[in-house]
Order: structure tokens, then C-alpha cells, then sequence
């Protein structure tokens, strides 16, 4: 015998003409009644009216967070599959081999740089370091590596995970230091 799911129900509201209290609507029975007995819908008040245009208002981020993308894991997990059969079979010789995809995975999820309008925080192996915006002179791109953070006083800091294609993402928090060249060209 079929029965109905219950984590999954979901519901709809639309605000009825009679009342200011929304009605909902089972989306299993198709019945429209103040309450929906399967899940919590939340308040009308609490969603946000849409713009003339249709879209959702939109907000300046404070801070964004740029990260080796999390897909990787899958390619460390292949990789560890790999080393198992030596290190399984030949423990002495091969079994040191089980931690490279550790340590890959660890390396993966621990890199990052955070942008905000204060500046960079880089965090790699080693630690985790914040520069201002005032100590970068600029971003430079090298052919095939992470982007590396130019400082007023000749250093250079690399910006792990963060490639051209994330000025956009970058400019905005700046403060104007850093132009958006993509948006520049596209004007």
C-alpha cells in the first residue's frame, strides 16, 4: 500500500482577500486552510517582497570567501583508492603512501582567502595572515598559479584559489583599488 511521505510535503500560500492572514495550500489535497499539517511554512511577513522588475533586492556582501572548490575531494578520494591496493598489499614499503590523500584532503579544505573591505586574510599550511588594503600595491596573475598580492614595501603574498576569473568578486570589496577589467570591457 502507497502512503504518503511527510518530510517531503510541502505548501503554498497566497494571501486571501478577506483576511491579512495568509492561507495555505496542501500541495498534496490541494486545499487551502490557515495552517499546513505536515511542515512549517514561514510567516508571510518574513518573505521578501520582489522588485518591480521580479528579482529579490539584492545585498552588498560584507566579506566573500574564495576556496579551492570542494569537487576536489572527489579526485583525493580516487587517488586514495589507488594508494590502498600497494599499501595493502606491501604495508612496509607502501603504507606511507595513505597519507598523501590526507594530506591532500586537509590542504584542500584548509587554504582560503577571505575578502573584505578591511582587506585579505590568507590562510594556507602554515597559518593565517591579514593585509590591508592600504599595504597592496596590486594583484598580479601568473601564468598557471594562484594570484599573488603585490605589497607596497616589494613583498608578495599569494592568494591561494584565487584566479583572474575572481576579480569581480574582489573589486567590489576594495573600496576602487582594485578595477573590475571584465566589467570595464564589457562597457
Amino acid at each position: 500500500m502507497f502512503t504518503r511521505p511527510t518530510l517531503m510535503k510541502t505548501c503554498s500560500w497566497r494571501q486571501s482577500d478577506t483576511s491579512a492572514d495568509p492561507t495555505f495550500r496542501d500541495t498534496w489535497t490541494g486545499v487551502f486552510e490557515p495552517g499546513c499539517k505536515y511542515g512549517e511554512v514561514s510567516e508571510a511577513n518574513s518573505v521578501q517582497p520582489a522588485q518591480p522588475d521580479g528579482q529579490l533586492p539584492r545585498q552588498k556582501p560584507d566579506e566573500v570567501t574564495i576556496r579551492i572548490s570542494r569537487l576536489t575531494l572527489l579526485g583525493v578520494l580516487l587517488l586514495a583508492v589507488c594508494v590502498a591496493v600497494p599499501a595493502v598489499a606491501q604495508p612496509i614499503l607502501f603504507g606511507w603512501l595513505g597519507a598523501v590523500p590526507i594530506a591532500l584532503a586537509v590542504w584542500i579544505l584548509r587554504v582560503r582567502t577571505r575578502v573584505s573591505e578591511s582587506g585579505l586574510e590568507v590562510r594556507n599550511m602554515r597559518g593565517s595572515r591579514h593585509i590591508s588594503w592600504n599595504d597592496i600595491k596590486g594583484l598580479t596573475f601568473p601564468k598557471h598559479r594562484s594570484a599573488r598580492a603585490e605589497l607596497r614595501d616589494g613583498g608578495a603574498v599569494t592568494l591561494p584559489a584565487v584566479a583572474i576569473t575572481d576579480i569581480h568578486k574582489i573589486s567590489p570589496l576594495s573600496g576602487g583599488r582594485i578595477p573590475d577589467l571584465s566589467a570595464a570591457a564589457h562597457e
